[in-house]
């Protein structure tokens, strides 16, 4: 709700009576149209670029999909789960041994909305030199890759060595995306961080020792 206060809303559901004419009157005096339709509603209803193009010359279409909406994976549906699977987050996130873990808190759609927007502020830019509407393709699995290229590269020449593999709570430096992390201290030697709800846990155990509470009063 928090993303959506101060806009004004207005209903079209694809597919019922009218929409397509209400859409056209939308589109013709739109600057932006932003859309994160699934990858079977955007297909099937004929949407494309050229297809806003007509309506409105100028119009700046940003697209966000968890595979873009061209190449071999546009057809595909997803979330952001899939999004991160394709971007390898989930093969270095959690425990060793264990399932993977998706990043918390919508990372892969947020920063797929941070890649868009400065993509469409460019865009914005670029009419405003002179050209014309663009088409941004957002796909939430490319913004990703920009934080783990590095170590997919690294497989690409080094095979599954070069992968990092999920660690839990400790990083060896291999680019874990887990909580918790290694340092090096002034003396030159590696210490493990460890999460602030564990240095916390810690800190209650003393403070209960020193005010002689005992175990778990």
């Amino acid at each position: 709700t928090f993303l959506n206060s101060g806009k004004d809303s207005t209903v079209i559901a694809i597919g019922e009576g009218d929409w397509r004419e209400r859409l056209r009157g939308l589109v013709n005096g739109a600057d932006i149209v932003i859309e994160n339709l699934d990858s079977e509603t955007w297909f099937r209803s004929g949407f494309s670029y050229e297809w806003f193009q007509s309506l409105n010359s100028r119009v700046i279409v940003t697209s966000i999909s968890p595979f873009g909406r061209q190449g071999p994976h546009a057809h595909f549906k997803g979330f952001g789960l899939q999004a991160a699977a394709g971007a390898t987050f989930l093969h270095r996130t959690g425990d060793p041994g264990k399932y993977p873990l998706v990043l918390p808190l919508n990372n892969i759609e947020f920063n797929a909305g941070v890649h868009a927007a400065a993509a469409t502020l460019m865009a914005l830019r670029s009419r405003e030199l002179g050209g014309e509407g663009q088409w941004v393709d957002i796909a939430m699995q490319h913004a990703e890759l920009t934080a783990t290229s590095g170590s997919v590269t690294a497989s690409v020449v080094y095979g599954t060595q070069g992968l990092p593999r999920r660690g839990g709570n400790r990083r060896g430096g291999g680019g874990e995306a887990a909580p918790g992390r290694r340092a090096t201290g002034r003396d030159g030697r590696r210490r493990h961080q460890r999460r602030p709800g564990a240095r916390a846990g810690r800190r209650r155990d003393r403070d209960r020792h020193r005010h002689g509470c005992g175990d778990g009063s």
